[in-house]
């Protein structure tokens, strides 16, 4: 039985790797700052889904400041998991792989929450002036 492997032609590489391959491709400071506007969209995206939870199952007095400090979490973690993909140790080359493509999904559907949340925010600020 032999073995068949499609090999694509020379130069057509996978599109989202490619994309994310021009993204580390980037100055260093761009790539941070990247890294920092995902973990900040995490935050904020997660904070209303964790409020809601908190409020509706886990509510106290004493521990009001619990939901900050988990939207926080995932929002370092975010930007730790950034860090090792896309920004690196100085002087290191980052290789394009998929764990990288999975991060910018999250990352930008994080960016495009926050998006639709603040335009949300606007209109209604419209309505009521």
């Amino acid at each position: 039985m032999a073995d068949r492997e499609t090999k694509q032609p020379e130069g057509t590489e996978n599109l989202p790797l490619r994309m994310v391959g021009w993204v580390l491709g980037l100055p260093r400071l761009v790539r941070i700052l990247i890294a920092a506007f995902f973990a900040l969209a995490t935050t904020f995206a997660l904070r209303e889904v964790v409020d809601e939870i908190y409020i509706e199952y886990f509510f106290s007095e004493s521990t009001r400041i619990l939901p900050s400090f988990v939207s926080a979490g995932f929002g370092l973690l975010m930007y730790v998991i950034g860090w090792q993909l896309i920004v690196g140790t100085i002087g290191e080359d980052r290789q394009a792989k998929m764990a990288t493509v999975g991060y910018f999904v999250i990352g930008l559907f994080a960016l495009l929450l926050v998006g639709f949340w603040f335009l949300r925010l606007v209109l209604l600020q419209n309505q009521s002036a």
